[in-house]
């Protein structure tokens, strides 16, 4: 069995430091932007996500897939996806709107 030493904890405990402030600092990024561009995702939002993704799924498992998104992590992931979505979108329209203006 593979000792660690107390130098190779250190190293670990570095990239992890550093993969953390990565993280933080996408997070903080990606707020800004949120606010800056108006994004928001309502409850309402939600459920019209969860019912379509529903309805991509067999009906003998719709109410796992209804179970899976009653709880606050997964609405969360689900949320913090359509924020992204909703980004992207707005983005790229405001890249195409900008190079029609140019041609």
């Amino acid at each position: 069995k593979k000792q660690i030493l107390p130098a190779d904890m250190e190293k670990v405990q570095k990239e992890m430091e550093k993969e953390a402030e990565k993280r933080l600092l996408m997070r903080f990024a990606l707020q800004y932007l949120f606010r800056e561009e108006k994004i928001e995702v309502t409850d309402e939002d939600l459920e019209k996500e969860i019912a379509m993704l529903m309805k991509s799924y067999p009906e003998s498992q719709q109410s796992k897939v209804q179970q899976e998104y009653s709880s606050s992590d997964a609405r969360t992931q689900l949320k913090n996806r359509l924020m992204l979505y909703h980004l992207f979108e707005k983005l790229v329209h405001g890249i195409e709107t900008e190079e029609s203006k140019n041609a």
